[in-house]
């Protein structure tokens, strides 16, 4: 049996859904199916079912339940001995393994990790992982990654963390709607749009419940999205919408919409995080968290606005 099918295994174990589970393994959903379908002939057992009225969506049988507890077990080990190994034989000195939102990759970015490895005196082992921040909380507490950048979450529970970095909140409307043309914008401003933003188990949410709190049924809101490029291509597709979202890097996806910031928000409206298990760290990772807890990351919103 393969490893990577108990790790494809366990991830829709958890997700109980075909088509969320590939896209966070960046396989096709072909691919997860017939993996899971050979594990099952290999063990002789059904380990899903389907479960009704949900598209893609799957349950766990009891045999898949349990046998799913042993797996978690096996692949927690599994890591463990061989970060072990890899100690023993002085390989892991070097080798860091770094988690991101998908907002935080960018131009800073890359001079940031430049600026560490300038320091560092020798290239280190990069091993990169992007997702959202609810799923890189959980990789680094099955010590899949070392550190990570990521907001907080409830996942995040129990992790180090210092803040090193800020979104701000804006609108982001298309360029034909007469709104592109303003400097800033306050909610009440807003209350006659149509207005798209995250969804409930996006890490921004809870800031903007905050900043909305019981005026929200005042505004027509859209809640299901999960990123601002989603939220982007709806307001590149459609004059009409308006996201209310933190900027970032993806917004420069698309040169037909513009971003105004809200006034009613603080400019560190949505906080990025350094986290890190409470344990002992290689020297590495040590160098690492303490150069980027001090490292001043830039304000793109207001640099891109800067270069208008």
């Amino acid at each position: 049996m393969k490893l990577d099918h108990l790790r494809y295994f366990d991830r829709l174990a958890d997700m109980l859904s075909y088509t969320n589970a590939a896209k966070s393994l960046y396989i096709a959903q072909p691919t997860l199916s017939a993996a899971i379908k050979r594990m099952e002939q290999e063990v002789g057992l059904t380990l899903f079912r389907r479960a009704e009225g949900v598209a893609s969506g799957v349950e766990l049988t009891e045999q898949g339940r349990i046998f799913h507890e042993y797996v978690v077990q096996a692949l927690e080990r599994y890591d463990t001995g061989l970060n072990l190994a890899l100690e023993s034989q002085n390989e892991s000195d070097s080798l860091l393994r770094l988690g991101t939102v998908y907002s935080m990759k960018g131009r800073f970015w890359s001079k940031a990790i430049d600026d560490f490895i300038n320091q560092w005196g020798s290239l280190p082992h990069f091993h990169m992982e992007q997702a959202y921040s609810a799923e890189l909380a959980k990789q680094l507490k099955s010590r899949g990654i070392d550190v990570a950048f990521a907001a907080m979450t409830p996942e995040a529970a129990g992790l180090n963390h210092v803040h090193v970095w800020s979104q701000s909140l804006v609108a982001c409307v298309n360029v034909e709607n007469p709104l592109a043309q303003r400097t800033s914008i306050t909610l009440d401003e807003l209350k006659d749009e149509r207005l798209l933003t995250y969804s409930a188990k996006s890490s921004v949410s809870p800031s903007i419940d905050e900043l909305f709190g019981s005026r929200m049924k005042e505004f027509n809101v859209v809640r299901s999205f999960d990123d601002e490029l989603s939220l982007s291509s709806f307001v590149s597709s459609h004059s009409n919408n308006v996201a209310v979202m933190v900027y970032s890097i993806l917004v420069n996806a698309f040169d037909d919409v513009a971003c105004i910031p809200i006034t009613d928000a603080p400019a560190d409206f949505h906080k990025i995080y350094l986290m890190s298990r409470n344990e002992p760290h290689s020297k590495i990772v040590g160098d690492f968290i303490d150069f980027m807890s001090s490292y001043e990351f830039p304000d793109i919103f207001a640099e891109s606005r800067n270069a208008l």
